[in-house]
């Protein structure tokens, strides 16, 4: 129920829960819409670099479309940044 309403508001959000940010391990981008994605997770892909974060990518394909050139900006953007990603 929480994780739709954060989705819904379809903007960056930087931290969620009672722990402090010391102790944060990952970033997570989730995301349906692929340009969305594309936009946002440079940005976050980066933030996680500068902060030494793990980066996990929630993808959700509701229509089952074709994730090639999803896959493949996302395999550029791990190079880039010296960051594996993990795609989900």
């Amino acid at each position: 129920k929480e994780k739709q309403a954060f989705f819904d508001l379809k903007i960056p959000i930087m931290k969620v829960g009672e722990a402090s940010f010391d102790e944060l391990k990952e970033a997570i981008i989730l995301s349906a819409d692929e340009s969305e994605l594309e936009n946002n997770a440079n940005v976050i892909t980066d933030l996680s670099k500068q902060l030494d974060f793990g980066v996990i990518l929630y993808y959700y394909n509701p229509n089952s479309q074709n994730t090639t050139d999803m896959e493949e900006y996302f395999r550029s953007l791990s190079k880039l940044y010296d960051k594996n990603i993990q795609i989900i």
